[in-house]
């Protein structure tokens, strides 16, 4: 018997985007190949708004760590109880963890039986994992623009840099910091004799450890972004 191939990273990207388009149906959502800054994995999203959610919690310095495609869970202990599938389930640094459906807001959406059944299984199948239901819409992201739009660059910086080992960048750029000291993101490139695309990304992927804190959540993503060592949770 022939030993089975082990797939490519290309194969396995393909067979993700051929399974979201299957899922897709006739909808016209774009989908979305999109790269974990810290472990690499390949996340695939179907819509516009599932991705704009992905770069804000990627950004959000409360959140720890976010599964982008939850299995289902069920909505109670009984077999004909149901499952219910989330668009995301995010654990925050303090512990909490919340369950959320994302969807655009519907100014007229009626509370008909079906959908008060519907949120009534969320909650409840978010309770069995120790969390809480959440809608996440349109709205809520728009609150965060000015995030989204940063941690979209800088996660494009981390990926160009993502064939590069950074651990060693990151601990230089973490010993050169002392606490309570903030510096821009020109200065760290200018502090270091590394490729400043190196340093930039080493920095991103510092941000998301939650290991530095910076201003991404009111300026503008450029070389005079503050960072700073974070605070312990």
């Amino acid at each position: 018997m022939a030993e089975k191939r082990r797939k490519t990273l290309a194969q396995l990207r393909r067979n993700s985007l051929i399974e979201a388009v299957a899922r897709r149906g006739k909808k016209t959502a774009n989908i979305w190949l999109l790269s974990e800054p810290i472990t690499g994995r390949d996340i695939v999203l179907t819509g516009d708004l599932r991705m704009e959610h992905f770069y804000a919690c990627e950004g959000d310095p409360s959140v720890a760590k976010v599964d982008y495609a939850p299995d289902p869970i069920s909505a109670g202990a009984a077999p004909g109880d149901g499952e219910v599938t989330f668009d995301a389930v995010v654990e925050f640094r303090g512990r909490q963890r919340e369950c959320r459906h994302i969807r655009r807001l519907q100014p007229n959406e009626s509370g008909d039986a079906r959908q008060l059944a519907a949120t009534s299984a969320a909650h409840a199948a978010a309770e069995r994992v120790g969390g809480r239901y959440v809608v996440v819409t349109d709205t809520d992201l728009d609150g965060c623009r000015q995030r989204i739009a940063n941690w979209t660059r800088a996660l494009g910086a981390v990926q160009r840099c993502s064939h590069r080992p950074l651990e060693l960048v990151e601990f230089e750029i973490l010993a050169r910091l002392a606490p309570g000291e903030k510096v821009t993101l020109g200065e760290i490139c200018e502090a270091f004799s590394e490729d400043p695309s190196l340093l930039v990304a080493a920095t991103v992927r510092l941000l998301r450890k939650r290991v530095l804190a910076s201003d991404m959540d009111h300026a503008p993503w450029s070389r005079h972004t503050l960072v700073w060592r974070e605070e312990a949770a």
